[in-house]
């Protein structure tokens, strides 16, 4: 039971950070609920990338790799989309 919480919480942490990325402007209940079904859709990305070049699946990979995505990014203005001269 530990070990899936941790997961859940992992899997969580990522998907805020990738959340945060794709859109700013989510705030409460919608930016948790994106960022589990986000953050699951990455955990299961990781898992086929270890798949196609043949990496044994591990708990200590898919955390680094989980962990690894966690951070902020390291320019937060270089995420912006410019659209006709405005920024979105």
């Amino acid at each position: 039971m530990i070990a899936v919480l941790a997961a859940l919480i992992l899997v969580t942490l990522a998907g805020c950070a990738l959340t945060r990325l794709i859109d700013r402007e989510l705030r409460g209940a919608a930016f948790f609920g994106s960022a589990i079904f986000i953050g699951c859709g990455y955990a299961a990305l990781i898992m086929f990338f270890l798949t196609v070049v043949h990496v044994e699946w591990s708990r200590t990979v898919v955390m680094i790799s989980l962990l690894g995505c966690s951070g902020p990014p390291a320019h937060p203005r270089s995420c912006r989309v410019r659209h006709l001269g405005a920024d979105v």
